[in-house]
């Protein structure tokens, strides 16, 4: 609809009228400017126009219902209605914005200017109700206002930003400079903890500031400055890994940052990042250090150990890296975790209408049928890991292994070589005590190992028995084996007995019961004795009439001692000592005087 009059006054022709306008279906239109949009519009204009001078005076008001514009953020921040209100005009000084006014569900806009020959003017603010809108797992509003002043030269700019957390950041200097050239400077700070749900079931917390300098083209590598983090944490549970007083710094150059950060390990421990990433290349080149020093990695059902070493990466963050490096692992203990007496794993369930918050835990969980899986990060891998001391318990086994792993192939496909073999160990069941003959620990390119245990002994009536323990060591099987051929409670009676399972008293039965469940991984009082003494090793040997205690404990990294004392009263002390990697010094005395010394030299192949 419009309706309008023509007057005309001298060499002027003035046109003056009012427009109005219902879309229906904003789709064509958004064809037509080769843009995906939908929604219903309407609009009224009303104003003059004056010719051939140009000048003109126009009000503006339209609504938008339902506004899809092909942005998704803006759409967000528009929801279900949105209402522009403008009133501009033209003369003879210039073009002026008197009032610029969107109004929508999470967003307010305020803004007018001007602009002439010689300069020009303009101010605006912004209001966002729920900065979630626009960046997911930040939630609370926004505001910010903009300030600018035009000179023959270029505008003077000032700008400043507020969020939640405390987040801020402000602007000013000069822009739109002859050549293109701009002189800003910017000063900001980012509470970390806004973006925890962005990085969840990973936890982010401490502060972000930084000064910048734009000086030149609107480019990164024409922006020079620092950034630095204080009070940083990181909790990590995939990673096992929870990191406290983190301090780092970032500072910017000709587009290359050169970073600097270190920070505490909760249970112990120091880890630390530095080397150069190009910002201002779109593949993010990098070459990347990073230093573990006695960082203690934990998971309280499954291990414990304190990493030390350097790894390095290198190569384009957005197309491929390679990290290389070394890492040593401290005194390292491996349960294996208890298995028997619990409840059967669930069988695979389909989720109907569950709610978000249920998507999101199962999500973090990794249990979600609905995430799909995303092109693995294509990062090399060349590292080794050595542990010359690592302590597997747990089924009734004690057993102390050495050894290394290399890890090759990719981040998506670890490709592990080497492993960890048997120094010594026992596996005691029903009091009773058995060598292990075999022993390897293998990665899986994961944080659980395989395991594979092997003790054999043979019964008062001719029965050998094999017990082998394999499998990862959250979750491995046990089986028993005989010659001749029996069921596993046959041999085991025939083992502890001598007699089949049919002639068992009921207290051996009930004996036998035990045995059977000391192999489900449930503490001993003789592994709570060695954990009270602080010990590397207690054995408690004992056959028809003496009873022999054996206490081992690491003096140094290289050396290991131990004291034997039996119920006869004696005893002897041994020392061995790793000289080089195959060489070992061995010293023992006992009570009786009698001492030996050797030098033994082993390779394994």
């Amino acid at each position: 609809m419009a309706e309008g009059e023509i007057e005309a006054v001298a060499a002027e022709l003035r046109l003056s009228g009012r427009i109005a306008s219902e879309i229906d279906d904003l789709a064509p239109v958004g064809t037509a400017m080769g843009r995906s949009m939908g929604g219903r519009a309407e609009a009224t204009a009303a104003g003059a126009l004056s010719l051939p001078s140009g000048a003109f005076d126009v009000e503006l008001l339209a609504t938008a219902r339902d506004l899809r514009t092909g942005t998704a953020a803006l759409d967000a921040l528009l929801g279900a209605e949105a209402r522009l209100e403008a009133s501009l005009r033209r003369d003879a000084e210039g073009m002026a914005i008197d009032r610029f006014q969107v109004a929508a569900a999470d967003l307010d806009l305020d803004g007018r200017g001007h602009l002439t020959s010689a300069g020009g003017a303009f101010s605006a603010t912004a209001h966002i109700a729920d900065l979630g809108r626009v960046a997911p797992g930040v939630a609370g509003e926004a505001t910010a206002t903009l300030r600018g002043k035009g000179t023959p030269e270029g505008w003077d700019i000032e700008a400043s930003a507020a969020g939640p957390g405390g987040a801020s950041a402000t602007a000013a200097g000069r822009a739109f400079l002859p050549g293109g050239r701009h002189d800003l400077e910017v000063d900001a700070r980012f509470p970390l903890a806004l973006v925890g749900r962005l990085v969840a079931p990973r936890r982010l917390g401490g502060e972000v500031s930084a000064t910048l300098r734009l000086r030149g083209p609107a480019m990164l590598s024409a922006v020079s400055g620092r950034a630095a983090l204080r009070d940083g944490s990181l909790s990590a549970p995939a990673l096992r890994l929870s990191l406290e007083a983190i301090e780092g710094t970032a500072s910017l150059s000709e587009g290359t940052a050169r970073i600097a950060v270190r920070g505490r390990g909760r249970e112990g421990g120091q880890l630390s990042l530095g080397g150069d990433l190009n910002i201002a290349t779109p593949s993010l080149p990098a070459s990347l250090q990073l230093e573990l020093d006695r960082l203690v990695v934990r998971d309280r059902l499954l291990f414990d150990t304190e990493a030390t070493g350097r790894l390095s990466a290198t190569g384009n963050l957005l197309q491929h890296i390679d990290i290389t490096g070394r890492i040593e692992l401290g005194k390292t203990e491996v349960r294996i975790a208890p298995v028997g007496g619990g409840a059967a794993p669930l069988p695979p369930l389909r989720h109907v209408g569950a709610p978000p918050e249920v998507r999101r835990t199962l999500r973090y969980a990794g249990v979600d049928e609905r995430t799909t899986e995303s092109a693995p990060l294509p990062v090399g891998l060349d590292i080794v890991v050595a542990a010359p001391r690592l302590f597997l318990r747990g089924y009734g086994v004690d057993a102390e292994f050495g050894g290394r792993v290399r890890l090759g192939g990719t981040l998506g496909d670890v490709v592990p070589a080497g492993g960890f073999d048997l120094v010594r160990g026992r596996l005691s069941i029903l009091g009773r005590r058995f060598d292990l003959l075999e022993g390897t620990l293998r990665s899986r390119g994961s944080f659980t190992p395989d395991i594979h245990l092997v003790a054999e002994a043979e019964s008062a009536d001719g029965i050998v028995a094999r017990i082998q323990l394999s499998g990862p060591a959250d979750a491995p099987e046990l089986t028993v084996t005989s010659d001749p051929p029996l069921p596993e409670e046959e041999a085991l009676a025939h083992l502890f007995f001598a007699r089949g399972s049919a002639n068992l008293s009921p207290l051996q039965a009930f004996r036998l019961a035990g045995a059977l469940a000391s192999l489900s991984g449930h503490e001993s009082a003789a592994e709570r004795l060695r954990l009270g003494f602080g010990l590397d090793n207690l054995d408690i040997r004992q056959d028809t009439d003496t009873t022999t205690f054996a206490l081992g404990k690491y003096v140094t990294d290289n050396a290991y001692t131990e004291i034997t004392v039996d119920t006869e009263g004696r005893s002897t002390i041994s020392l061995n000592v790793d000289v080089g990697r195959n060489l070992t010094a061995k010293a023992r005395l006992s009570d009786d005087r009698e001492t030996g010394f050797g030098i033994f030299w082993q390779r394994d192949y």
